[in-house]
């Protein structure tokens, strides 16, 4: 076992390492340089868990507002003396607004990424 090692070894050091040609990268680009890049013909995301995983967000999203502004009791006391005269009187609706106000914003994002993807899926 020993003397195959050392044969191994004397045959890896007596090898030298191949060079490539100087040209080597330009004749590899000249060779596809007239080849076009193929088109994407397979998704790898599916899109229906992207359009489930939309629906649940936003069914949650309109459950939690359903909540909040069908629930008219008020919390109850569990002695501790919130601070609350220095937020505006309403306050959770300048919290709604900026919500939708965010929420406009990604819907606008979303359907020009959307449309920007089919104009290069397109073939021109």
């Amino acid at each position: 076992m020993k003397q195959d090692d050392k044969t191994y070894n004397d045959l890896m050091k007596s090898l030298e390492a191949e060079q490539p040609s100087m040209r080597f990268t330009k004749n590899v680009m000249d060779s596809i340089e007239g080849l076009e890049v193929a088109p994407v013909r397979k998704h790898y995301i599916n899109p229906l868990v992207i359009k489930s995983i939309t629906a649940v967000l936003v069914l949650c999203m309109l459950v939690s507002l359903y909540m909040v502004f069908t629930s008219g009791d008020t919390l109850p006391d569990y002695g501790v003396n919130l601070n609350t005269t220095k937020l505006p009187k309403h306050f959770s609706s300048y919290i709604l607004g900026i919500n939708i106000v965010l929420l406009l914003i990604f819907a606008e994002r979303w359907f020009s990424s959307r449309k920007r993807i089919q104009q290069l899926q397109r073939p021109h």
